[in-house]
């Protein structure tokens, strides 16, 4: 609660401390009777909502000091619609990457990722949704060093939102997120395939620089 308490301000979506009480023991008590933590009725429930509320206060204090005063916090929709323009993407791809990338805020991937890279997941699933080419190349490079991302990073990504989108969604729907899963699994294994000559190559030179220190290493000095 504090920290929502906390997110609201930030976002400027103020929220009463009491509302977001009110709505947290709703969830928590979905059989009970409305809980208003300033009744004029209930004592117990005044004294019970005025110790909450010192609470929240105190742990709101212990959010603000651990994030050390700092709210820039960066979403990934302005990232969105720049790589959409960068790629030359219509209309519909931006507004389903946009829909994906409000979507994953329900899941941890923000935790994981930085916002550029949750963007450019998001665009590509939403090509992948919606049958729409996604380039090999943006402006002359690689799609992944034009959006600064890395492919493992975004096929991931994909992967943890098609999970996250089939849940409650139609049989026709888990179909598509299913060929969608195989074509990233597919796309993933082409992609350790293209690295495992230049893994093959850095553990040679590895071995080789071994070689060499323990070549050093076995001189037998005279006395």
């Amino acid at each position: 609660m504090a920290c929502l308490f906390v997110s609201s301000k930030v976002e400027d979506t103020i929220k009463k401390l009491k509302d977001i009480m009110m709505a947290t023991y709703s969830y928590r008590h979905p059989d009970s009777a409305d809980w208003d933590p300033e009744s004029k009725v209930s004592l117990q429930a005044a004294i019970e909502g005025e110790e909450q509320r010192k609470r929240i206060l105190s742990y709101e204090k212990m959010v603000l000091e651990s994030i050390c005063f700092d709210f820039r916090i960066i979403h990934p929709y302005k990232y969105v619609i720049k790589f959409v323009k960068l790629m030359q993407g219509s209309q519909r791809l931006a507004q389903q990457a946009w829909d994906i990338a409000r979507a994953s805020y329900k899941i941890g991937v923000c935790l994981e990722y930085p916002p550029h890279t949750i963007a450019a997941g998001s665009i590509y699933l939403a090509s992948k949704l919606i049958g729409e080419s996604f380039p090999d190349l943006v402006r002359g490079d690689p799609w992944m060093k034009a959006l600064r991302t890395r492919s493992i990073d975004v096929e991931d990504f994909s992967h943890q939102m098609l999970d996250l989108l089939s849940i409650g969604s139609s049989e026709a729907q888990r179909q598509l997120y299913d060929k969608i899963h195989i074509t990233l699994n597919d796309a993933l294994q082409l992609d350790i395939e293209h690295q495992q000559p230049k893994l093959k190559k850095a553990r040679t030179d590895f071995s080789r620089s071994l070689g060499v220190q323990a070549g050093k290493d076995s001189v037998v000095r005279p006395c």
